[in-house]
């Protein structure tokens, strides 16, 4: 769902530019090794409807671990409105995105 070609991330846009990171989109694809191998920092951006499978997720963690960057961005409602799970990643990494009283909790 997330689209930094809008106008909401121009200025994120414009800082991974500054940073001289190339930009990678990859909008239907699942997530492989092949496609992390020259990936510097991964943006995972509030999937809908749309579930990691366990060797993506795998792949996620790997990426991280060798000191890959990652940054989870997830609207309100987190995974159950939605219909995600986003939180099988950030857990790894001791984030959880939560809908609490109509208020989205991220816990660190």
């Amino acid at each position: 769902m997330l689209n930094i070609d809008e106008e909401e991330f121009k200025e994120f846009l414009n800082l991974l530019k500054r940073l001289v990171l190339k930009i990678k989109k990859n909008e239907n694809e699942k997530i492989t090794k092949e496609i992390l191998e020259n990936v510097d920092l991964l943006i995972l951006g509030n999937p809908i409807n749309d579930f990691f499978s366990s060797i993506e997720i795998k792949y996620v963690i790997d990426f991280v671990r060798k000191g890959g960057g990652l940054l989870l961005v997830s609207e309100y409602g987190a995974d159950h409105l939605q219909r995600t799970n986003l939180n099988d990643i950030s857990r790894k990494f001791g984030i959880f995105f939560e809908k609490r009283n109509r208020l989205l909790e991220i816990r660190f």
